[in-house]
């Protein structure tokens, strides 16, 4: 291979490279590592853990990261080694992101595409400088995703292997078990021949079981969802623990209260999507909902993308079943001040995203 082969060969990985070390190194320089607020509740679990040995159960569904935590200061790690652990964890993501969306699309170019757009996407990487769960979720998120992809489950080591990272995955926060419905509508349309042969009450009990195990989830973790998000969506409210653009339901007793109040949850909820996937905050600077407003380009492509996609069935209902199920939890509770509730689904949007800018690409340069 000559010299020019080669260079033509590695500049895209090179560059895909240099813009993440970039972007990482813009972002520690602007806030250093991030260790209040939320992080606060983690930070101290794991102290609990390492100073007391005890576990703090009322942290069970943050488990893994708690515990994550608890190992790094355990051996001797600072913030600033953590913070490198979950950089580590990001490069490994993106690596198995790029695998993934080669896979899916089978066009290498759009796993340049995806794998740039998500290099580049503030609202995804800041949260590496951060010690609450978003980075290291969504790289479990993703690590998962190659391994249910990757992995021959047909073995007992691969299966063993999935499960583990299913049990870190799920434990790292709770919206993460969402990816287990995601999953399950993969492997359905995946062996639908396969099902031919399977009783439809086999099929139906694993459906339920799977919705039974997300309604324990909910209640092993009521103190946080019932207490403070379903309550944010009885009083109202767009923005956790805030009066930004909060509606108020009416009494029941009064005149077409149903009717009333089926109109304000109408309004409430356009509020949180507009919110949810618009970044911007109203106590944010002028500049940096600039900022945030120039990765809305990403939004008309994943629509594009979505109605032009060719990519196997299994896959698009996958990533359309993970993506509408955030939105239906935003729904029925708020959006969280910083913006974070929408970052999990930021990866399967980025694909979307990734296939229609291949497919306006591909119609400009014909």
């Amino acid at each position: 291979m000559s010299l020019k082969q080669k260079i033509e060969e590695y500049k895209y990985p090179a560059l895909l490279i240099i813009l993440w070390v970039c972007i990482q190194s813009i972002l520690f320089s602007n806030s250093g590592i991030f260790i209040n607020g939320e992080a606060e509740k983690y930070i101290n679990g794991a102290n609990e853990i390492v100073y007391y040995g005890r576990f703090p159960f009322h942290y069970i569904s943050y488990a893994t990261y708690v515990l994550f935590l608890a190992g790094l200061f355990k051996i001797g790690f600072s913030y600033f080694g953590i913070y490198l652990v979950q950089l580590f964890l990001n490069i490994i993501a993106t690596v198995a992101f790029f695998r993934i969306v080669k896979t899916i699309t089978e066009r290498i170019i759009t796993a340049y595409y995806a794998t740039f757009i998500f290099i580049l996407f503030y609202h995804l990487q800041h949260w590496n400088t951060h010690l609450f769960t978003e980075s290291f979720m969504v790289s479990m998120l993703i690590i998962t995703w190659y391994g249910f992809l990757y992995f021959n489950l047909k073995k007992a080591s691969g299966i063993a292997a999935l499960i583990i990272l299913l049990i870190l995955l799920l434990f790292s926060r709770p919206t993460a078990i969402l990816f287990l419905p995601a999953m399950f509508v993969y492997w359905i349309i995946k062996n639908k021949q396969l099902l031919n042969g399977i009783k439809i009450t086999w099929i139906l009990s694993a459906a339920i079981s799977i919705v039974l195990l997300l309604f324990c989830f909910v209640l092993l973790d009521k103190r946080v969802l019932f207490s403070d998000l379903f309550i944010s969506f009885r009083n109202g409210e767009v923005i956790c623990s805030t009066s930004y653009y909060q509606e108020r339901f009416v009494a029941l007793n009064q005149e077409h209260a149903y009717l009333q109040n089926l109109f304000i949850f109408c309004k409430v909820s356009a509020k949180k999507m507009c919110c949810f996937y618009g970044f911007i905050r109203p106590f944010y600077s002028k500049a940096h909902n600039m900022m945030l407003m120039a990765f809305y380009p990403v939004y008309p492509l994943a629509i594009i993308g979505l109605i032009k996609s060719k990519i196997q069935k299994e896959h698009l209902f996958m990533m359309l079943t993970f993506i509408l199920l955030i939105n239906a939890l935003l729904l029925i509770t708020c959006d969280s001040w910083e913006g974070r509730f929408i970052v999990p689904a930021l990866p399967f949007i980025i694909v979307f995203a990734a296939i229609g800018l291949t497919r306006i690409t591909q119609k400009t340069s014909s």
